[in-house]
């Protein structure tokens, strides 16, 4: 009986024993293993919420971008279409202006001339019926009302000219007399005395004919930047080298090409204006861009103008007549002004590589020309005993310290 109740404690004893070294591996191992486990997924956790929420707010924040660029573009489009709507009015009321004045003179003429006509004959009477002094008066009053109505009539068909020279140059700030030449196909010179004759009658109003009558000009800014770069080319030293005299010929002075530049410029950015189409709007700041650059490198070589001759009688010129015709045909509906808007868009593309290659083209004449004077000075400094062993000797030399004996004698 002893032994069975031995054998009970030894059981319980063992037991215990055995629930306590369980209790203390738990403790020591399982219970720091299941509290890392469980902090590992508490961060693992954190930060799956805070990638998730890092996505959203990029994810958010890239929809708000993507609202605001459209929000732009339809900004953009809605000025485009504005800025069109209003030009379209501006011109219509030109138009009618025009019309207006040439219906006013041309009656205005008419009736003088059957007045005077009138008179003429009545003075033709008068000196039948042998009244000389009645009839000298009513012939010189119809001489006079006869040479008013033609005036009247000249003024009248002048106006339709205008208006003809005013469409070719609109939204043009300048443009030469040679671009209108191609247009109105007339000679420049006749075209330099009509445009003289209807400035000089108040028929065609803000607009000046330059002092040489080669560039014309419809915004008077324009034309006083011209005439200040004309006075500060007047009071520059007259002796220019001949090199320059010979590069830049008559009619393609660095001026001429300047100031055709800027028209251009200021053209481009108002057609850009009433550009909607992304890609076409980017092509023409591109282009700006390219020949503003351009136009530094005139200025700061004038002698070498006559390499944009091309440039600024065909280049430029034509350009801005496809990006009119582009902004006049974009609103079109219908396939053919969609294939006409295409290919605007792929000729712009190209005009801007051969500006580019117009640009890269001036600079290698500019290296060359930098390395033949390197050439030429470096001669001279050899011929003049300026360089060679002697110089690099000295330049190995100790550097002068003033007040060191035998430093003074470098001098």
């Amino acid at each position: 009986m002893n032994d069975n109740r031995s054998g009970k404690d030894f059981d319980q004893d063992s037991l215990g024993a055995i629930l306590s070294d369980a209790a203390q591996v738990f403790k020591e191992s399982v219970a720091p293993a299941l509290a890392q486990a469980g902090r590992d997924m508490g961060n693992a956790i954190e930060k799956t919420a805070r990638d998730f929420s890092t996505q959203q707010q990029a994810r958010n924040t890239q929809r708000q971008a993507e609202l605001e660029r459209q929000r732009a573009q339809m900004a953009e489009q809605i000025a485009a279409r504005q800025a069109k709507a209003a030009e379209q009015r501006r011109l219509a009321a030109r138009h009618n202006s025009f019309v207006f004045r040439q219906l006013a003179y041309g009656l205005a003429g008419a009736f003088a001339c059957f007045v005077g006509g009138t008179m003429g004959l009545g003075a033709l009477g008068a000196l039948l019926s042998m009244e000389p002094v009645g009839a000298a008066l009513s012939g010189g009053v119809a001489a006079v009302i006869l040479v008013l109505g033609i005036h009247l009539l000249r003024i009248s068909t002048g106006v339709r000219r205008a208006e003809n020279y005013l469409k070719f140059m609109d939204g043009w700030v300048g443009c030469t007399l040679a671009e209108l030449s191609q247009h109105t196909h007339l000679p420049v010179a006749r075209l330099a005395a009509d445009l003289s004759w209807l400035i000089r009658h108040k028929v065609l109003n803000g607009v000046w004919l330059d002092l040489d009558g080669e560039i014309l000009f419809t915004d008077a800014k324009a034309y006083e930047e011209y005439l200040a770069q004309r006075r500060a080319a007047a009071s520059a030293p007259a002796a220019a080298p001949q090199a320059e005299q010979e590069a830049a010929p008559a009619g393609e002075t660095a001026e001429a090409v300047l100031t055709q530049g800027r028209s251009f410029l200021r053209q481009t950015a108002q057609l850009r204006t009433m550009i909607e189409d992304v890609q076409v709007h980017a092509r023409v700041v591109q282009m700006e861009q390219i020949v503003q650059k351009l136009l530094d490198w005139v200025q700061e070589n004038p002698g070498g103008a006559s390499k944009l001759r091309r440039l600024t009688r065909y280049y430029l010129p034509t350009t801005l007549k496809l990006l009119r015709t582009y902004t006049s045909v974009d609103d079109n509906p219908g396939e053919k002004a969609r294939q006409i808007c295409q290919e605007i868009d792929r000729i712009l593309d190209t005009v801007n590589q051969a500006l580019l290659q117009l640009q890269d083209t001036l600079l290698e004449d500019t290296a060359l020309d930098v390395s033949a004077e390197i050439s030429a000075l470096e001669s001279m400094l050899a011929q003049e005993g300026l360089t060679g062993p002697s110089l690099d000797l000295a330049a190995s030399a100790a550097p002068y310290v003033p007040g060191v004996k035998g430093n003074d004698d470098l001098l």
